[in-house]
């Protein structure tokens, strides 16, 4: 049997919730119930679920380093306690979980990772791009991160040619693009210091549109993706805030 409800969940406050659908024959004889779980999320709320900490596309030499600090927003439990949380990440076709937290940090040492166990692997002499995301378990029912990540790792290379200095980084915003934009821009911008770090979007009016960025960065070049296309078409003013210095940049969204 194949059965389809809909639902108007206008009102209803992000969680999850559990209902009994009742089926019967039409002389009442037959009588049995389903048991029906309703997921409602708040897709504009930009404090959701989701991603922190290491940045889309940031990268990560493990003949260098091998311990990555992850972080994440927390997913809210319905049915009251705790959430637990499973990282996972995903390499060429290997996927597993390579960490399990009770709160929304968690550290990999990649070192140390059990791979056969796992059967997830990272290819050696290669610069490979390694997917990663969360999956929160709240209830009865677990929940994926809205957006899924790429940590680049190098691995086992030798004999490549001496790197050059690379210039200090500059604090600020670096690049919008596209600007103008349809729906979803790239911002880069750059930390000279490991320090928390916020980037929001504002309307002409100098109102708050949305919090991309709240967190602690590293050192370093950096990017976040602003998919807006639940808002109007306008003028938009990208603010960088980190410890009192503020940078600006305009943006216009076309539609």
């Amino acid at each position: 049997m194949r059965l389809s409800l809909a639902v108007n969940s206008d009102g209803l406050s992000p969680a999850v919730y559990v209902g009994l659908c009742r089926f019967s024959s039409n002389d009442g004889t037959a009588l049995d119930t389903l048991e029906v779980n309703l997921n409602v999320r708040d897709v504009n709320n930009p404090a959701a679920f989701g991603l922190l900490l290491p940045i889309d596309g940031d990268s990560l030499n493990l003949n260098d380093s091998t311990a990555v600090a992850f972080s994440w927003r927390s997913l809210p439990n319905p049915f009251g306690g705790g959430t637990h949380y499973q990282l996972w990440m995903a390499a060429e076709d290997s996927a597993a979980v390579v960490a399990e937290a009770e709160d929304t940090t968690a550290t990999v040492d990649f070192s140390a990772l059990d791979y056969d166990r796992l059967h997830f692997h990272i290819p050696d002499n290669a610069v490979s791009p390694v997917s990663w995301w969360i999956r929160g378990i709240a209830g009865p029912d677990g929940i994926v991160s809205d957006d899924i990540r790429t940590l680049i790792c190098i691995k086992g290379l030798t004999g490549l040619p001496e790197r050059r200095a690379e210039a200090p980084v500059e604090f600020g915003l670096r690049a919008i693009y596209p600007n103008p934009f349809n729906g979803v821009t790239t911002i880069r911008f750059g930390a000279d210091r490991a320090e928390p770090v916020r980037i929001a979007v504002y309307d002409v009016a100098g109102r708050l549109v949305v919090t991309l960025l709240d967190t602690r960065v590293p050192v370093g070049n950096h990017s976040i993706v602003w998919n807006g296309g639940s808002f109007p078409s306008g003028l938009y003013v990208i603010r960088l805030e980190a410890g009192g210095r503020v940078r600006r940049m305009k943006t216009v969204m076309i539609k």
